[in-house]
């Protein structure tokens, strides 16, 4: 079987001739794509974080599931990316680096300055939610079903019967 190639032997076009960047000139983006090419989730200037009228206000209820889903969806991804780079490290004698293959040292960002890594994933999540919030707002679809606390998984013998 063939080797699959690593980051290193793909020579990628220039930023400016990806399929992504070029697309403006084929179709018509909506308003969303330019926010999202200029985004930079690790800049000051973002300031996407919610605010405290957002947290408190009419859209508390949005902002407090999402968030919540947020945390519990990162931490599982936290846990489960330091458990796969843990016994990578056992596996190759200490090594976890894991640079090498094209995968993400997720881990190293995250130890190496946290409040940074944290907040910008925050912060990109953050942007999308008020997106969407905005689409809600707007009509131009609903809020997420399972937001209900009618829906069945906010049920604890729903719960019980699927653990």
């Amino acid at each position: 079987a063939e080797a699959s190639p690593t980051d290193a032997d793909v020579q990628l076009p220039p930023f400016d001739q990806r399929p992504g960047t070029t697309d403006q000139s084929a179709f018509a983006e909506g308003s969303s794509a330019a926010f999202w090419r200029a985004f930079d989730p690790y800049s000051e200037a973002a300031d996407a974080l919610p605010t405290a009228a957002e947290l408190t206000g009419a859209d508390a209820r949005y902002w407090l599931y999402h968030l919540g889903r947020f945390g519990f969806f990162s931490g599982q991804a936290l846990l489960g990316v330091a458990a796969s780079q843990l016994a990578q490290g056992l596996g190759s004698g200490g090594d976890t680096a894991s640079d090498e293959g094209g995968q993400p040292n997720f881990l190293g960002r995250i130890l190496s300055d946290p409040s940074a890594e944290l907040r910008g994933r925050l912060q990109e999540a953050s942007a999308a939610f008020r997106q969407d919030l905005a689409f809600v707002r707007d009509g131009y679809f609903k809020e997420p079903y399972d937001m209900s606390p009618r829906h069945r998984q906010w049920s604890p013998s729903y719960v019980a019967d699927r653990s």
